[in-house]
């Protein structure tokens, strides 16, 4: 895991307001901003991929490495591929 967090800014596509997030992973704040994007919250994301809130949780901050399973189940509910979730073009 990276030892620095990085502070990203993003306007949230749902609401309009200004979202600030600290991770440490890229395909972390990939997941958060096409979560958001959707209108998920990290339960509710969690619920569909069927796993704890707490792995979403961790792959968004990068606290744990993202396992395969996790990642397809994440961009089949997000409506993304692999590649587009891993940081391709969307």
């Amino acid at each position: 895991m990276p030892d620095k967090a990085k502070t990203t800014s993003f306007c949230c596509p749902t609401c309009g307001q200004a979202v600030e997030l600290t991770t440490v992973s890229p395909i972390g704040l990939r997941i958060t901003m096409l979560r958001t994007a959707k209108g998920l919250g990290v339960r509710e994301l969690a619920s569909q991929v069927g796993c704890s809130h707490a792995a979403i949780s961790f792959a968004e901050t990068g606290r744990h490495e993202l396992s395969l399973s996790l990642a397809k189940g994440i961009a089949r509910v997000l409506g993304v591929t692999l590649d587009e979730l891993a940081g391709g073009v969307l």
